[in-house]
Protein backbone atom coordinates (compact mmCIF):
# COMPACT_ATOMS: atom_id res chain seq x y z
CA UNK A 1 0.00 0.00 0.00
CA UNK A 2 1.71 3.17 1.41
CA UNK A 3 6.04 2.86 0.85
CA UNK A 4 8.31 4.13 3.93
CA UNK A 5 7.65 7.89 4.50
CA UNK A 6 3.76 7.77 3.83
CA UNK A 7 3.34 5.05 5.87
CA UNK A 8 5.49 6.33 9.01
CA UNK A 9 3.47 10.23 8.59
CA UNK A 10 0.11 7.89 8.16
CA UNK A 11 1.04 6.01 11.58
CA UNK A 12 1.66 9.12 13.32
CA UNK A 13 -1.36 10.73 12.46
CA UNK A 14 -3.26 7.72 13.19
CA UNK A 15 -1.68 7.81 16.42
CA UNK A 16 -2.29 11.47 17.22
CA UNK A 17 1.19 12.45 17.65
CA UNK A 18 1.54 14.60 14.75
CA UNK A 19 0.10 18.01 13.91
CA UNK A 20 -2.88 17.41 11.05
CA UNK A 21 -3.24 20.57 9.15
CA UNK A 22 -7.00 20.99 8.59
CA UNK A 23 -9.02 23.08 6.38
CA UNK A 24 -12.55 24.53 7.15
CA UNK A 25 -14.75 21.44 7.42
CA UNK A 26 -17.14 20.78 4.21
CA UNK A 27 -20.64 21.60 4.88
CA UNK A 28 -23.26 21.21 2.20
CA UNK A 29 -23.83 25.26 1.30
CA UNK A 30 -20.16 25.04 0.26
CA UNK A 31 -21.24 21.59 -1.83
CA UNK A 32 -20.52 22.82 -5.31
CA UNK A 33 -17.62 25.07 -4.51
CA UNK A 34 -15.19 22.29 -2.98
CA UNK A 35 -12.94 20.21 -5.34
CA UNK A 36 -13.73 17.35 -4.08
CA UNK A 37 -17.73 18.12 -3.28
CA UNK A 38 -17.69 16.65 0.52
CA UNK A 39 -19.86 17.26 3.10
CA UNK A 40 -21.51 15.97 5.76
CA UNK A 41 -23.53 12.79 5.64
CA UNK A 42 -25.10 10.65 8.09
CA UNK A 43 -23.73 12.51 11.11
CA UNK A 44 -19.75 11.93 9.73
CA UNK A 45 -18.19 15.52 8.54
CA UNK A 46 -14.50 14.98 6.75
CA UNK A 47 -12.23 18.01 6.68
CA UNK A 48 -9.30 17.87 3.81
CA UNK A 49 -5.74 17.69 5.79
CA UNK A 50 -2.43 17.72 4.07
CA UNK A 51 -1.51 16.71 0.35
CA UNK A 52 1.45 15.57 -1.33
CA UNK A 53 2.88 13.30 -3.28
CA UNK A 54 4.21 9.43 -2.99
CA UNK A 55 6.56 6.96 -5.10
CA UNK A 56 5.53 3.50 -4.92
CA UNK A 57 7.19 1.02 -7.56
CA UNK A 58 8.33 3.91 -9.46
CA UNK A 59 4.74 5.44 -10.13
CA UNK A 60 4.12 8.61 -8.58
CA UNK A 61 0.79 8.60 -6.39
CA UNK A 62 -1.07 11.51 -5.11
CA UNK A 63 -1.98 11.29 -1.44
CA UNK A 64 -4.72 13.22 0.43
CA UNK A 65 -5.53 13.00 4.31
CA UNK A 66 -8.68 13.68 5.65
CA UNK A 67 -10.22 13.57 9.87
CA UNK A 68 -13.57 12.36 9.98
CA UNK A 69 -15.29 14.44 12.79
CA UNK A 70 -15.96 10.95 14.50
CA UNK A 71 -11.85 11.70 15.14
CA UNK A 72 -10.49 9.14 13.08
CA UNK A 73 -7.81 9.46 10.32
CA UNK A 74 -8.16 8.63 6.49
CA UNK A 75 -5.79 8.65 3.54
CA UNK A 76 -6.56 8.83 -0.01
CA UNK A 77 -4.63 7.44 -2.96
CA UNK A 78 -5.04 8.32 -5.93
CA UNK A 79 -3.73 8.05 -9.39
CA UNK A 80 -5.11 8.81 -13.33
CA UNK A 81 -2.83 6.27 -15.20
CA UNK A 82 -2.02 6.54 -18.54
CA UNK A 83 -4.89 3.35 -19.40
CA UNK A 84 -7.51 1.49 -17.94
CA UNK A 85 -4.99 -1.33 -17.82
CA UNK A 86 -2.63 0.37 -16.25
CA UNK A 87 -5.00 1.34 -13.44
CA UNK A 88 -6.13 -2.53 -13.03
CA UNK A 89 -2.64 -3.88 -13.21
CA UNK A 90 -1.56 -1.21 -10.17
CA UNK A 91 -5.36 -2.44 -8.19
CA UNK A 92 -4.26 -6.26 -8.94
CA UNK A 93 -0.72 -5.98 -7.33
CA UNK A 94 -2.32 -3.65 -4.22
CA UNK A 95 -4.59 -6.95 -4.04
CA UNK A 96 -1.53 -9.00 -3.88
CA UNK A 97 -0.22 -6.80 -0.96
CA UNK A 98 -3.21 -6.89 1.06
CA UNK A 99 -2.71 -9.75 4.33
CA UNK A 100 -6.45 -9.89 3.42
CA UNK A 101 -9.01 -9.47 0.66
CA UNK A 102 -12.48 -8.90 2.97
CA UNK A 103 -14.14 -8.52 -0.13
CA UNK A 104 -14.21 -8.02 -4.11
CA UNK A 105 -16.17 -7.16 -6.93
CA UNK A 106 -17.23 -4.56 -9.27
CA UNK A 107 -17.32 -0.64 -8.92
CA UNK A 108 -20.45 0.94 -9.96
CA UNK A 109 -21.58 4.24 -10.77
CA UNK A 110 -24.69 6.08 -9.04
CA UNK A 111 -26.55 4.22 -12.21
CA UNK A 112 -25.49 1.02 -11.36
CA UNK A 113 -23.19 0.43 -14.38
CA UNK A 114 -19.82 -1.19 -14.00
CA UNK A 115 -17.10 0.83 -14.09
CA UNK A 116 -14.16 -1.06 -12.74
CA UNK A 117 -12.69 -2.94 -9.88
CA UNK A 118 -13.36 -2.36 -6.03
CA UNK A 119 -11.88 -4.52 -3.40
CA UNK A 120 -12.01 -3.82 0.74
CA UNK A 121 -8.69 -5.05 1.85
CA UNK A 122 -6.97 -5.59 5.09
CA UNK A 123 -3.48 -4.25 4.62
CA UNK A 124 -0.04 -6.30 5.63
CA UNK A 125 2.14 -5.49 8.38
CA UNK A 126 3.08 -3.12 9.73
CA UNK A 127 0.10 -1.76 8.95
CA UNK A 128 -2.10 -4.77 10.01
CA UNK A 129 -4.59 -2.34 12.25
CA UNK A 130 -5.43 -0.40 8.94
CA UNK A 131 -8.58 -1.47 6.19
CA UNK A 132 -8.81 0.01 2.79
CA UNK A 133 -11.03 0.02 -0.05
CA UNK A 134 -9.77 0.53 -3.34
CA UNK A 135 -11.15 1.00 -6.97
CA UNK A 136 -10.65 1.56 -10.61
CA UNK A 137 -12.81 3.67 -12.26
CA UNK A 138 -11.29 3.82 -16.18
CA UNK A 139 -7.64 5.05 -16.24
CA UNK A 140 -8.49 6.41 -12.80
CA UNK A 141 -6.80 4.21 -9.27
CA UNK A 142 -8.38 5.25 -5.65
CA UNK A 143 -7.46 4.03 -2.22
CA UNK A 144 -9.07 4.88 0.94
CA UNK A 145 -7.26 3.43 3.90
CA UNK A 146 -7.86 4.43 7.92
CA UNK A 147 -8.61 2.16 11.21
CA UNK A 148 -12.65 2.66 10.90
CA UNK A 149 -14.15 0.75 7.92
CA UNK A 150 -17.00 3.24 8.67
CA UNK A 151 -15.64 6.21 8.12
CA UNK A 152 -13.79 4.55 4.68
CA UNK A 153 -16.86 3.74 3.34
CA UNK A 154 -18.74 6.91 4.12
CA UNK A 155 -15.80 9.00 2.69
CA UNK A 156 -16.00 6.60 -0.55
CA UNK A 157 -19.54 7.47 -0.77
CA UNK A 158 -19.34 11.62 -1.11
CA UNK A 159 -15.79 11.29 -2.52
CA UNK A 160 -15.46 13.34 -5.48
CA UNK A 161 -13.03 12.87 -7.95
Amino acid sequence: MFCGAAIQMFSLIAAGSAPFALEEPYTPSQQSADANGLHERKGIRFEKGTSGDLIQDGILLGMTLYKASDGASLAVVYNNFEDTSQASAFFDKELVRASKALSKGDKLDRDGKIIGKRAEIRLAAPNDKLTAVMWTDGRKFHEIQSTSLRDILELERVYKY
